[in-house]
């Protein structure tokens, strides 16, 4: 095979392997399909090659995983079961080799072809090789509710794939000061990116094969990856050709100012991200659940509020709001529900402070990310607490708060609505429901 693409070498081919093709049921047009710029070869799942054997790897979304609908599951995706399995042994040892081709400087090209499958828990974030390198704390990843197409390129080298193949399952949200390269929107939301110079990530409708009395190819399979290895080599090879080190050492005088000007603008660029991605973190507790979502309210409650919070190690879920020696302020319960807060929820925050052994009326709330699956809008997520729920959490001195409360509070904090005294006494001395809005909060008792 030969080496990644480097300056002195842009003429020769590229070797790439498209990676289990008939994991998504398509049949290869051929065993190879060479041009001037790429050879691409075929290999089936359990092949003994290697990805860090060529200069480049195409790989499906979902290879890994075995998806199934099911009635016995309990994770629910667009109001059906899912059950999930995957290959934890061949995940495993492709995952070293494409790490091993990255080292080496070759591409992976990820065709993003279904719907991401994450589950309630965190495990499901790491079944599949396309996950693992989608799953960063600066990029968030979500589901359309339906396929998304035509989408429009933003790549040159990529109109001719995108408006042929080009449809989105899926899009994504980069974080902080971070801005991938684009290679196609679907509206206002990004479906296809480059992360760095080695990770393309391309949406795709697939041509799968045709099936009748004989299994056979799709008659669009060959200018499938043609298209696509056209673009992916193309760019690729333009990303690597560069300037050496040693020609700017010379430096035009209206050069050397406009680098000093983009300097400066980048501090306050730099500035400015960093201050709206300190913002978006904050709204993390909108959306996750589990673990990262009981992290998510300590850095709100600290960060944002000024607050000293501890977590229960063993019991997660369980945290409270300290005083200067460590002794509990408020106790607080965190749980995510897909849909409203539930009877049983309530009554945890009330058996936290059994288990915590304290008195009945110490202040306990019950902080619940509501809605998570079903959520499209804030207006979806301002779904009212239960009238009956709030009663409950009033009879047994618990005060309910929505995370979309506690954001809504956060921000008339910011704005000097509140101070953080009064928010401190708001949850130690409230039961029901604390309902907040952009500019005012209240007691609600049913």
């Amino acid at each position: 095979m030969t080496s990644p693409a480097r300056p002195d070498r842009q003429s020769e081919p590229m070797n790439v392997l498209v990676y289990a093709p008939g994991q998504k049921n398509i049949i290869p047009p051929a065993k190879q399909l060479t041009s001037a710029a790429y050879t691409l070869h075929f290999e089936k799942y359990d092949t003994t090659k290697r990805f860090d054997d060529f200069d480049g790897v195409i790989l499906f979304q979902g290879t890994f995983e075995d998806v199934k609908k099911s009635r016995s599951y309990s994770y629910v995706d667009g109001g059906s079961f899912i059950e999930l399995n995957y290959d934890k042994d061949q995940l495993d040892r492709r995952s070293r080799e494409l790490r091993l081709l990255f080292d080496k400087g070759g591409f992976a090209c990820f065709v993003l072809c279904e719907p991401f499958y994450d589950g309630d828990g965190g495990e499901w974030r790491y079944t599949d090789l396309v996950k693992l390198y989608l799953t960063e704390n600066y990029l968030y990843r979500h589901n359309f509710d339906t396929r998304q197409s035509p989408i429009i390129p933003r790549l040159s080298e990529f109109k001719s794939f995108i408006d042929r193949f080009g449809a989105a399952e899926t899009w994504f949200d980069p974080i902080g000061g971070w801005k991938p390269r684009v290679i196609a929107p679907a509206g206002s939301n990004l479906v296809g990116i480059i992360l760095g110079r080695q990770i393309f990530c391309v949406p795709a409708q697939l041509p799968i094969e045709v099936v009748g009395r004989i299994r056979e190819s799709n008659p669009d399979t060959k200018e499938f990856f043609e298209l696509l290895a056209e673009a992916v080599v193309s760019v690729f090879k333009k990303q690597v050709l560069e300037l050496p080190d040693w020609v700017d050492a010379y430096r035009f005088a209206e050069e050397r100012g406009a680098i000093t000007q983009r300097e400066k603008l980048n501090e306050t660029l730099t500035a400015l991200e960093e201050e709206i991605a300190s913002f978006r973190r904050f709204k993390w507790i909108l959306v996750v659940s589990g673990d990262e979502l009981v992290d998510a309210v300590k850095h709100v409650l600290e960060v944002g509020f000024g607050f000293k919070v501890n977590v229960n190690e063993q019991y997660r879920e369980d945290a409270a709001i300290v005083d200067d020696t460590g002794r509990p302020i408020v106790l607080i319960e965190v749980t995510g529900v897909n849909g409203g807060v539930e009877r049983n929820k309530v009554g945890q925050a009330d058996y936290h402070r059994e288990r915590a052994e304290l008195p009945a009326t110490f202040p306990s709330i019950l902080i619940v990310n509501t809605n998570i699956k079903k959520a499209r809008s804030l207006d979806d997520k301002d779904q009212a607490v239960a009238p009956e729920q709030v009663k409950h959490a009033k009879k047994i001195d618990v005060l309910i708060v929505r995370t979309l409360d506690l954001l809504q509070l956060l921000a008339l904090y910011q704005r000097g609505a509140i101070k953080q005294d009064q928010v401190l006494e708001l949850l130690k001395t409230s039961t029901g429901w604390l309902r907040v809005t952009d500019e005012a909060w209240e007691i609600l008792a049913e």
